[in-house]
């Protein structure tokens, strides 16, 4: 009979941890920023996931006892749909379907702990093999074949290297907890022991490819946290090595932090200006591009800091990010949630505990949590976390499966509506490679579905241009300023009036590219020329002495070309 019971636990267990196979794996493949397949396959596993655990909570036993970090996960997804509702001056239909289908992906795992009782060395093991695969394949990039970025060498399953250093460091997290807690009494230990330094070497070895110092520093919590009681006994050697390093990082990059500087100083203006609500889901980039637009209206703040800014998408911090979008509420949520997973150490194990922080850290200075991976993964971790939360608040069972019934339901309302969209982001990849006028009907078609994409509004825009749409090419640029900081959709659109004869209305386009970013010579190159076109010589030599004593971003052979038609004009003009 015991034999028995023990095999069923056993079956749970092994049912339970197969439900994270499907999700996990798709952490380990390129995810387009926007409407990726992967996304519709999560969907699709929900909706499976939500029917078979409805029909089987019939004859299991157990029920999901919903605790703090509950509530409050459910509170900030309501939260956020209710922003997407009222707030909807920006697009964000991708948040809203990705959040709704995150959170129905929380309550099934929750609802799958409770019945199968997932095991969270499974769960760490998974995230191993998961890593073990992105550094095989950031080695085979470095000597055999190409990364998904032309700039970078190594960047795994990712598009830049910034996201996955950050998923290296989570698996190595993982194997310093491990090999903290070695035991060479175990004689089969000692051959793990050796994988996880193999594992160890070749992940810091990519990490230090990847160049990712939030990712490093993460790591360097991980270990401080893990060997806290040697680190007080040596705290002034910890202290100073610390500093040298830290030392080393900025000076090494100290454009890239200062950049994050300028960002997050926007961002907290942001925060400051929109308070309680938030500027609305999605916002954030259009947002960013105005207030650093009235950021550099002052010449002081020009000089010295146009150097270090540029087009971004993300804050560089999901918390300041969360802010901007979502206010002090969202943000006091957000921290509240962060706050009991922190505080969930003694009863989570080390190795998902250390991996959490990794992310967390990881995040104050980069986005993981703006893409899908960490997000399947972040919902993963603390949907096994709160299963330790005290302070519960217990629904029925009956209860429990409506809601899950429900949240299966809306995701698969919302299937039709993620297939079409994923469907016009691969069709109209296609469509802005070319210019011709014979695309522009299908342009139009797919411009529901890509109201989000700043690259199909642009192209799009230029596809008008070429064919004398000047007015038509600035409704789509208006429609890319409220989700890009990019200043060259201000620059195509003063190139649409400049075409229509409207040229006062061109010069203030370019003024406001070039406010936006002073380091960019290209709008002040475009005025120069409309002034010098306007017959206007004193305004021209006056744009092109500006020109000059700039200092651009970056040198090439196009801001060389703009210098020297700058020398040219105040050479004909003395």
């Amino acid at each position: 009979m015991f034999e028995i019971m023990l095999l069923k636990i056993n079956y749970h267990k092994v049912v339970g941890s197969l439900l994270l196979l499907f999700p996990l794996l798709l952490t380990v493949q390129a995810t387009p920023l926007l409407w990726s397949e992967q996304l519709l396959w999560l969907e699709n596993f929900v909706i499976a996931g939500g029917v078979l655990l409805v029909m089987a909570s019939v004859f299991l036993s157990g029920k999901m006892r919903w605790n703090l970090m509950d509530w409050l996960v459910a509170l900030w997804w309501a939260y956020v749909m209710l922003q997407g509702y009222l707030q909807s001056s920006y697009p964000c239909s991708y948040e809203m379907v990705t959040y709704s289908c995150l959170f129905a992906l929380y309550l099934l795992l929750r609802f799958a702990d409770s019945y199968f009782a997932i095991d969270e060395s499974f769960i760490e093991n998974l995230i191993l093999v998961a890593t073990s695969y992105e550094i095989v394949l950031g080695l085979w990039q470095l000597f055999l074949g190409s990364s998904l970025h032309p700039l970078y060498r190594v960047t795994g399953s990712f598009y830049n290297p910034g996201p996955y250093a950050a998923y290296v460091a989570m698996g190595v997290s993982i194997v310093i907890t491990r090999l903290a807690n070695y035991n060479p009494l175990v004689k089969s230990d000692k051959y793990i022991r050796g994988v996880y330094l193999l594992l160890l070497f070749v992940g810091m070895l990519v990490l230090a490819i990847s160049g990712s110092r939030a990712a490093l520093l993460a790591l360097l919590i991980v270990v401080i946290w893990q060997y806290r009681l040697l680190v007080r006994k040596y705290i002034w050697y910890v202290l100073l090595a610390i500093i040298t390093v830290g030392g080393i990082f900025l000076y090494v990059k100290f454009g890239s932090a200062m950049g994050r500087v300028v960002i997050w100083y926007q961002s907290l203006s942001l925060i400051a200006q929109h308070g309680v609500f938030g500027s609305g889901i999605g916002s954030f980039c259009g947002e960013y591009g105005e207030t650093l637009r009235l950021f550099f209206s002052e010449q002081s703040h020009v000089d010295a800091f146009a150097a270090y800014a540029d087009v971004v998408d993300y804050a560089f911090c999901d918390i300041f990010q969360v802010g901007v979008e979502q206010g002090l509420i969202g943000l006091l949520l957000a921290l509240s949630i962060v706050a009991l997973v922190l505080r969930s150490e003694r009863g989570t194990s080390k190795g998902m505990f250390a991996c959490m922080l990794v992310l967390f850290v990881f995040s104050l200075f980069s986005y993981p949590f703006q893409l899908l991976p960490f997000q399947v993964i972040g919902v993963i971790l603390l949907a096994k976390v709160s299963g330790g939360v005290i302070m519960e608040l217990g629904l029925s069972k009956k209860a429990n499966v409506v809601l899950l019934a429900l949240m299966s339901f809306f995701c698969w309302l919302g299937l039709d509506f993620t297939q079409k969209h994923v469907e016009a982001r691969v069709s109209s990849q296609k469509c802005v490679l070319f210019s011709d006028a014979v695309f522009i009907k299908e342009n139009y078609q797919l411009l529901d579905f890509c109201c989000q994409d700043k690259n199909f509004l642009f192209g799009f825009s230029k596809m008008l241009q070429s064919a004398g749409r000047y007015m038509d090419s600035n409704a789509m640029l208006l429609k890319g300023i409220k989700i890009s900081n990019d200043p060259m959709f201000w620059v195509l659109m003063g190139n649409n009036f400049r075409s229509m004869k409207m040229l006062d209305d061109a010069i203030r386009c370019y003024d406001v590219a070039d406010e936006m970013l002073p380091n960019r010579l290209y709008p002040l190159y475009k005025k120069m020329l409309l002034w010098q076109e306007r017959g206007n010589v004193t305004q021209a030599k006056k744009c092109a002495g500006e020109l000059l004593r700039r200092v651009p971003k970056r040198s090439s052979s196009a801001v060389k070309d703009m210098q020297a038609e700058a020398c040219r004009i105040l050479n004909v003009h003395q």
